[in-house]
């Protein structure tokens, strides 16, 4: 079986050496040095990642030997786009390389001359920050992370990361007028730091997980163009799950894992129950703990304010157009910064996650400079020490294997999480009692007003089939096609009014990595994580099914197999990334601020005639 190893690099620069950032900088400087979120000057890892596949096309180049830099370093997105998303990581996790050298404060200034007047042009004064001076030695020191098969196979790979990044030559912006010169690399491996001994089996139908990131992380929003990747602050059942199935075959097959992996009993002799019933464990999406330690909760769309009033008022359980003071209260569309914020700290949401920008672009080979039509930014969640909580199902698994299954889940999961969005986060992973972990918020046993009861998604939810809605319809037609949707979960419950929006998902990527070619295209149209519904049924019809929706998830519609091509229910994943095993349709039921904030009993509070459509 493969072994994690870890390689340490000693990189020796000699000043000066400038890799540019893209932060803010001191009055006057248009080139600033680069910075990570704790301030520490750096080279980006992808500028590693650039100078090692660089290098190592050259090295097979001039020897004729075969060099498996895609194995090693993945395969380039331009490839994959070629490729129709032929999906290749590398064999390498590379970290970020920062330097401990002190450094100064010094300027340099420049300008370009006209070809012609030998005077200098307009707008070509450049004035850059100089961290370190002519002839100083700047160490960085840096991490890669490789599973190999043996000591000999790692020997190889540490040879290849130390000859590639001596071949570089220079780093940084510059280099051409002698900045960042290579003066020395030293790379050493080591067997990585084995993992603690699992906690024992607890027999429990659901594991929390405490996730905490050595970096930042992007999972990208929804974004209108592929130029600027905005990471949501929560993290998706899905990329949990698919991170540990990532680990799970680089443990199993190191360097050779090759596309994507087919997990069953056979995959792992050593945990086959977990191999066999995988597909059926739902990784719930991870929140961030405020500063209480418990979970962030999405903040339900019921949930209203006035605009220069302190507080917030919920209105689920009105279902009516209101005033408050003569005043229309503002729902969070429309709400600004200092409202936003007042009531997510109400809602568990911690106020200081910071954000780091980076801007990034493909560098041309033959030229050196960056390739046309490829700049783009990501913009990450700095998540410092703070856990992102996070949990585990396993009540889909039968009862007679779960105990195995649950000792080889926390048997894996010793292991930590690598490769995780944008910028290849890892994360520890702590398994605790879901009891513990902080993950659910506080609720009520009881309906409202004795029969009714109020459902907040807290994850986006595949609800019902996008065909259903005729084009250009009506709010009314939306509440039909919901009224049908609830009754085929649960007859006995009736749709009074709801708070909800909508998003539609797809695109490119989605069309080639899960439906692929030949098929027709079908994008998905979820309901967004705190849309509100409010029902109405008796306590002993309907309490047990809310209640299992809960602690399971929302089930899937009859419409979604066949939407998805005929797929087999245990396949569903592999055509559709919005399942309940990845996290979404987990909702809360009957969360205390519906009657604590109630809208009815606020002062001021006055009932108007519906609105027609």
């Amino acid at each position: 079986m493969p072994r994690i190893y870890e390689i340490d690099v000693k990189l020796t620069l000699q000043g000066p050496v400038l890799t540019k950032g893209t932060g803010p900088g001191g009055f006057g400087l248009d080139a600033v040095a680069a910075k990570n979120h704790a301030g520490a000057l750096f080279l980006p890892r992808t500028l590693i990642k650039g100078k090692l596949r660089d290098a190592w096309i050259d090295f097979g180049q001039m020897t004729g030997r075969a060099i498996p830099v895609e194995e090693l370093l993945g395969r380039k997105t331009e490839d994959e786009a070629a490729t129709g998303l032929n999906l290749r990581r590398g064999a390498l996790t590379v970290g970020e390389f920062v330097t401990a050298t002190p450094a100064g404060a010094a300027r340099r200034y420049r300008i370009r001359r006209d070809s012609e007047t030998r005077c200098a042009d307009n707008g070509a004064y450049i004035v850059s920050e100089m961290p370190w001076g002519a002839g100083e030695d700047v160490e960085f020191r840096g991490r890669i992370g490789v599973a190999a098969n043996d000591d000999a196979e790692a020997e190889r790979i540490r040879n290849l990361v130390e000859k590639g990044l001596l071949w570089a030559g220079s780093y940084g912006s510059s280099r051409t007028t002698g900045f960042g010169r290579v003066k020395s690399v030293v790379a050493s491996r080591a067997l990585a730091e084995q993992p603690v001994k699992a906690e024992p089996v607890s027999n429990a139908v659901q594991l929390g997980l405490r996730l905490r990131f050595d970096r930042p992380f992007c999972f990208a929003a929804k974004h209108p163009s592929n130029y600027l990747f905005e990471s949501e602050e929560v993290v998706s059942g899905g990329a949990i799950k698919g991170a540990l199935a990532m680990r799970w075959a680089r443990l199993m097959h190191g360097s050779a894992v090759n596309g994507p992996v087919t997990i069953n009993r056979q995959f792992d002799p050593g945990r086959g129950e977990l191999g066999e019933h995988f597909w059926r464990l739902r990784f719930l999406h991870a929140f961030p703990s405020g500063n209480a330690g418990h979970a962030a909760r999405s903040i339900p769309l019921s949930t209203a304010a006035l605009r220069k009033a302190p507080g917030y008022f919920d209105a689920a359980l009105s279902g009516n157009p209101f005033l408050i003071e003569g005043e229309a209260p503002a729902f969070s569309l429309d709400w600004k910064y200092e409202k936003r914020e007042e009531v997510r700290a109400a809602f568990g949401w911690p106020s200081e996650l910071r954000r780091e920008l980076r801007v990034r672009t493909a560098m041309n080979k033959e030229t050196r400079k960056g390739k046309d039509g490829n700049l783009f930014a990501t913009e990450a969640v700095v998540p410092g020490d703070r856990d992102w909580i996070s949990g585990v199902d396993l009540s889909d698994v039968p009862e007679n294997v779960r105990p195995k299954v649950e000792g080889q889940l926390r048997d894996l999961l010793r292991y930590g999480l690598r490769e995780f969005g944008k910028t290849k986060a890892e994360a520890t992973v702590e398994a605790v009692d879901a009891g513990k972990a902080g993950r659910f918020g506080t609720r009520q046993a009881e309906p409202f007003h004795g029969n009714l009861w109020v459902v907040t998604l807290q994850t986006p939810a595949l609800l019902f089939d996008p065909r259903a809605l005729r084009p250009n319809g009506s709010r009314g037609d939306l509440l039909e096609v919901l009224k049908k949707t609830w009754l085929e979960f649960c007859p006995d419950l009736k749709l009074l009014h709801h708070y909800s929006s909508q998003s539609l998902l797809g695109g490119f990527y989605v069309y080639s990595r899960f439906q692929g070619s030949g098929r027709p295209y079908h994008p998905f149209l979820l309901t967004d994580a705190g849309s509100v519904f409010v029902f109405e049924g008796e306590r002993e019809k309907v309490a047990d099914v809310l209640s299992g929706w809960e602690s399971n998830g929302l089930p899937h519609g009859g419409w979604l197999r066949e939407y998805c091509g005929g797929v087999e229910a245990e396949r569903l994943w592999s055509v559709c990334p919005y399942v309940r095993e990845n996290g979404f349709g987990e909702i809360a039921v009957n969360l205390t601020t519906h009657a604590d904030h109630n809208c009815e009993e606020a002062k001021g509070y006055v009932k108007i005639d519906a609105l027609e459509d």
